[in-house]
């Protein structure tokens, strides 16, 4: 009876043990998943704010390309137009030169 009782009683501490060394893992294990948790909302709420960037910065760029472009579109057609003028000018003058060597 005793040696049965000496067996109960490292059963039932080894359980205490094997109990107590579960319930610390589980409350490390439990920390671990909250810390999870809060980092990956961290994570979510930066990923959304570059979304956000990313958004405004392609919205921005894509402005930009329009003005750039318009700008060459104005540019161009205002070269173009000073080089017909100075064309213009040139063919009066030799119109002229050409008018009078005929008479």
């Amino acid at each position: 009876m005793e040696a049965y009782d000496q067996e109960l009683k490292q059963q039932t501490k080894g359980n205490r043990i094997a109990k107590e060394e579960y319930d610390g893992t589980l409350t490390d294990l439990n920390n671990m998943k909250e810390s999870l948790a809060m980092l990956q909302e961290e994570k979510r709420k930066r990923d959304e704010i570059a979304a956000i960037m990313k958004k405004k910065s392609d919205e921005q760029q894509a402005v930009m390309d329009k003005l750039v472009r318009a700008s060459e579109f104005i540019q161009a057609h205002w070269r173009g137009m000073q080089e017909r003028r100075l064309m213009e000018k040139s063919m009066k003058g030799k119109k002229k030169k050409r008018g009078k060597k005929k008479k």
